[in-house]
């Protein structure tokens, strides 16, 4: 125990000593006859006195202030009871070894305040004496809460003796000299002592005592020594006795059971619990929730390699690097699921996760930048050029964040559609699939064939063949017979999705669950542009079953068609999980999986990855570049590699000749040749390596190019989705019967005076067009779920106002509807529809109020789209 002995604390041991008394401190000497003796038998007195002094002369006291506290604190003694307690309180104790002067010093506490500290409560003295020890070798001040909070908790233990207190009481101490150290020093530890004295007392009470006391003991010595808390040392309990359900229940009480499950799939190897133990507390001390700690318990708990100590080691940095780099909350919860589901079935894919996580939060926080400078690219240590030693220039990062900004809006966005793809209460098809039957046709759509929704990639649709003339309103068609585009109107306002809109027919769309696949067998979205392979755009949910945080990847189209082509049903066939084809969730079983099947492991391409930003495509170069009819490189390469080892082979002949040849003159010319050839061979090399960048930077051109054509395709489809909530699109009549037979067209009341404050000029065109009211008809379906007994709050969702593109971004509640209640929420104020079944006024309200606020703006297209009330935050 480290000690502090300064003149500062000498002086305070002597001013609390003497506090209101007077006393010559250079006397040393033992209670003369003048002094008072206590009644009773004076040489047992001087007997015992004599004893004390033996005690301290044989005892090392760094604070050598023992003679002169004895003297002044044996003047105060009054019995026979008291002398035996102060012999008591100076007995040497292994468990408990303070010095003698700090003995003195709380025996003289205790017996100013009217204690009469005797011998059955002297441990509680002595226990005081070891913890007020610990804190003189802190910081704290001896007027501060914790100093008086102990000195509370021992007053009340001489005041209140309890049977547990003799046997267990050095174990209370002991925790309490482990909490003072680890305590900080303006923190009022009242809660804190009491709680361990709860604990402590509780054990004594459902527990073994006179058995199991040396071995807890022990254990709270270790805490003390290893500095983590004495609590654990009690879940370590369990670990010797498995079998007592009494301290089993009081340990999980203790620390919400992540330190028993711990200890149960540790199997005993207790020497690794010091190490657990300080990690956990680190790591509940950084963090502002417990993920962090629960993600480290459950990873301790995954298959062992090694010792555990070295491992939780380094899974405790990886979590601390998770936190300070502030990883999201949200994807620590995710990572913990996959650990408890098994999706992690090792502590290397534990540790690879994090660092992926970790790197990944790095690239958010420096995309934020608006302007990247040298100081924010060296701030991420691996943000190198591949080969070399210089920082990627911030222009050629600009543009490779600019991409994966994009595609990891995609990549968290998955919960703007889980409401479209879902089946309604009494809907089929669900609304993902109707519109695109009503923009498409019937065989537009198809199902895939997966038994389970909760097992990778779950269950979806296949989407193809959507006409743009039934999203988009087009120009005469006498101006189209002219040769004039008849959407050239939209091109000009979106020209980044021109290329989408000209090939809308022929995009391929897969929307899963656990991914979004977009595909387009069109020349132009082939890669090398127009005359490789087609490439497919892959985007994995960020969330379901992605414990790796895969992004989004490039992969070969026709492998991805060997994969999902046998288990589509087309829409019209489709009744349900059919065993007679394969099962989807069979064949891409995990993103791993996927991307390490045959046909695309090779040819897989990480667009969505740290790798992308940090390295570019360099590892594809060859391939890629190879299929260009203009490629120089692998030729140029392959004669470079040959000229080098023959100039290297010549050299070497040259200087294995003797040394006469190399000062003949043929000597001196074959050097003069071999250093000319060397010169011409670095020369060479130069112009390949530019020929290598050069291509390097075409290449990842390419890929990019093919990136943005994808994403362009999938914001146009989010638009089209968009126009045909809001009734623009062609489209089926949407039908109100089955909600409320006596709704009859131009069945309108007069708006409220609220409703004409709130509507827009532009509301009454709404009127006429009877789709306008489709996603108000959706929203009383779900509502019609409270027929149903079984259904809860969070069953119903709310129908939001968003920005169609940005389907990543979390929307905001200026305007939506509970389906629960029916109630809407205009700029805060709180509107009732109808209860149960829609009236005429509901429509009124809705096309007056609500259709005029998701009126497109500049640079910006909306949507009513559903999200679960969960995800945004509402009960």
């Amino acid at each position: 125990m480290e000690r502090v002995n300064s003149p500062k604390v000498l002086k305070w041991l002597l001013d609390e000593a003497t506090r209101d008394r007077h006393l010559d401190v250079q006397q040393s000497s033992l209670p003369t006859a003048n002094a008072r003796q206590p009644s009773g038998n004076s040489p047992l007195y001087d007997e015992l006195c004599q004893q004390t002094r033996a005690i301290i002369l044989a005892r090392t006291d760094p604070f050598q202030l023992a003679p002169q506290l004895l003297e002044y604190v044996s003047k105060q003694l009054r019995t026979l009871a008291q002398i035996q307690g102060l012999v008591s309180t100076l007995q040497p104790q292994p468990s408990l070894p303070s010095s003698p002067s700090i003995r003195l010093l709380a025996f003289c506490q205790f017996t100013r305040r009217g204690i009469q500290v005797h011998v059955s409560n002297a441990p509680v003295v002595i226990a005081y004496s070891e913890v007020l020890e610990s804190l003189m070798g802190g910081t704290y001040s001896f007027n501060s809460a914790v100093y008086t909070s102990l000195s509370a908790q021992f007053l009340r233990l001489l005041r209140h003796p309890e049977p547990w207190l003799t046997e267990l009481l050095p174990v209370y101490s002991a925790i309490l000299v482990s909490e003072a150290r680890l305590a900080k020093g303006d923190l009022v530890a009242l809660d804190l002592f009491s709680d361990s004295l709860e604990t402590v007392r509780a054990y004594g009470e459902q527990c073994d005592v006179p058995s199991t006391y040396a071995t807890v003991h022990h254990l709270v010595r270790m805490a003390i020594e290893n500095q983590w808390d004495a609590a654990y040392c009690l879940e370590a309990f369990v670990v010797l006795q498995p079998k007592n359900t009494t301290l089993k229940r009081l340990s999980l009480e203790a620390c919400d059971g992540l330190l028993t499950e711990f200890l149960k799939a540790s199997k005993g190897e207790f020497q690794s619990l010091p190490t657990f133990a300080r990690w956990y507390r680190h790591l509940t001390m950084i963090a502002t929730d417990e993920l962090a700690a629960k993600v480290f318990v459950r990873g301790c708990s995954i298959g062992k390699n090694g010792k555990l100590s070295a491992y939780s080691t380094r899974l405790g940095h990886a979590l601390e690097n998770a936190i300070e780099s502030k990883v999201e909350g949200h994807r620590l919860k995710y990572l913990l699921q996959a650990i408890e589901s098994g999706e992690l079935k090792s502590q290397v894919e534990l540790l690879r996760a994090l660092a992926q996580m970790t790197d990944t939060r790095q690239m958010e926080s420096l995309s934020t930048h608006p302007i990247l400078t040298g100081t924010a690219i060296a701030g991420v240590d691996r943000l190198r050029n591949p080969g070399v030693s210089e920082l990627v220039s911030p222009d050629l990062l600009r543009t490779r964040l600019n991409h994966w900004q994009e595609l990891n809006a995609i990549h968290r966005g998955f919960t703007s559609r889980l409401i479209a793809t879902k089946r309604g209460p009494f809907r089929e098809p669900p609304d993902l699939v109707q519109f695109a039957i009503d923009v498409g046709a019937e065989d537009s759509v198809k199902y895939f064939n997966a038994k389970d929704p909760n097992l990778f990639p779950g269950k979806g649709f296949f989407v193809t063949r959507l006409r743009l003339d039934k999203c988009f309103a087009t120009q005469s068609s006498a101006l189209h017979g002219k040769g004039i585009d008849p959407y050239r109107i939209y091109k000009k306002a979106w020209p980044a999705l021109a290329n989408a809109m000209d090939h809308f027919d022929r995009a391929e769309f897969v929307f899963l669950r656990g991914c979004l696949l977009i595909s387009c067998k069109h020349n132009d979205y082939l890669l090398p542009a127009g005359i490789g392979e087609h490439y497919s755009l892959i985007v994995f949910n960020d969330h379901f079953r992605n414990p790796f945080q895969e992004v989004a990847y490039l992969v070969p189209n026709l492998g991805v068609a060997k994969l999902l082509s046998k288990t589509q049903i087309p829409y019209a066939d489709f009744v349900g999980f059919d065993p007679r084809r394969p099962d989807l969730n069979e064949q891409m079983r995990s993103p791993q999986h996927f991307l390490n099947h045959l046909s695309i492991k090779e040819k897989a391409i990480d667009v969505g990855g740290v790798s992308a930003i940090l390295s570019g495509f360099e590892s594809h170069l060859h391939r890629i570049a190879a299929l260009s009819p203009q490629n120089e490189l692998s030729t140029s390469l392959e004669a470079i590699r040959k000229q080098t080892d023959s100039h290297n082979k010549e050299i070497a002949e040259w200087e294995g000749r003797n040394h006469r040849y190399h000062l003949s003159q043929a000597g001196q010319e074959r050097m003069i040749e071999l250093s000319e050839a060397g010169r011409r061979l670095q020369q060479e090399a130069s112009r390949v390596g530019a020929l290598q960048s050069l291509l390097l930077g075409r290449v990842e051109e390419s890929i990019w190019r093919l990136v943005d054509k994808y994403t362009a395709m999938h914001q146009l489809f989010c638009i089209a989705h968009a126009y045909w909530h809001r009734g623009y699109t062609a489209g089926r009549i949407v039908s109100t019967s089955h909600i409320d037979e006596s709704i009859q067209e131009g069945d309108w009341s007069q708006p409220t005076e609220v409703q004409r404050q709130l509507q827009l000029e532009q509301g009454t065109q709404a009127i006429f067009n009877r789709n306008s009211i489709r996603m108000l008809v959706q929203a009383y379906e779900w509502h019609a779920m409270k027929d149903n007994p079984a259904s809860r709050r969070e069953d119903f969702p709310i129908l939001v106002v968003c920005d169609a593109t940005r389907i990543g971004a979390q929307p905001k509640l200026d305007i939506y509807v509970d389906t629960f209640d029916m109630s809407a929420s205009v700029d805060g104020q709180r509107f009732e529809f109808s209860n149960r079944r829609m009236a005429g006024d509901d429509e009124l309200f809705w096309m007056t109020t609500i259709i005029p606020r998701v009126q497109d703006e500049s640079g910006k297209i909306r949507d009513l789209r559903f999200y679960p009330r969960s995800s945004l935050g509402l009960q």
